[in-house]
């Protein structure tokens, strides 16, 4: 059972191996869900390696979403979600392919409804590893990207999800991914030339 309360921080070691890139990135996919959030980092292969959110609309903007919401696990992609804001992973309810993955979360405060969600990602055979309040900077790369992902410095859900730098080396041209933080929000150094800006519905 999933408990964010008793559920220990996942160590760095932890989180680079789970997110060590299977090849390198190609392109940016961001999905058509309606009110919310749900982006692929896709590969060479042209399949996805990582998904940065799975939302859809949900609750009182569920008309807002499509009829059908799918997403491609075939690489095994690892799942990182920016915060628990419902309209960021409930693209992932009912689709036992994507619980079935690795999730990297924050830790936050999170309702039952949430907490449902979580177990049903541990009854899928996935693995939950969270990101504690003062975890450091996750930096890791492979020959052509540098990733950055850290923890928002703002307040609640939205100010301290998980925000994801990727940086091409031989361009130096980034894709910066801020889940619902506000830009002055992300720690990260600012890229030189940014490529691609993810920009949710608040706008950041």
């Amino acid at each position: 059972t999933f408990d964010m309360l008793s559920r220990p921080d996942a160590s760095p070691a932890q989180l680079r191996q789970a997110l060590h890139p299977q090849c390198s990135l190609e392109a940016l996919v961001c999905f058509d869900i309606g009110q919310g959030s749900a982006t692929a980092l896709v590969c060479r292969c042209g399949l996805p390696i990582y998904y940065f959110d799975t939302g859809r609309g949900s609750g009182r903007n569920a008309p807002t979403a499509p009829a059908r919401v799918d997403f491609c696990t075939c690489s095994s992609p690892t799942v990182i979600l920016s915060h628990w804001d419902t309209d960021h992973w409930a693209g992932a309810v009912g689709h036992n392919g994507l619980q079935g993955q690795t999730w990297i979360v924050p830790r936050q405060a999170i309702s039952s409804t949430r907490t449902i969600f979580a177990n049903d990602i541990l009854r899928s055979g996935g693995q939950i590893l969270v990101v504690g309040h003062n975890a450091p900077a996750l930096i890791w790369s492979n020959s052509r990207q540098h990733y950055d992902l850290r923890r928002g410095t703002g307040r609640g859900r939205n100010g301290t999800g998980l925000g994801l730098i990727v940086t091409d080396k031989p361009s130096g041209r980034a894709w910066v991914l801020s889940g619902d933080a506000s830009y002055d929000e992300l720690p990260h150094p600012v890229p030189v030339d940014t490529a691609a800006m993810v920009v949710p519905h608040h706008g950041a």
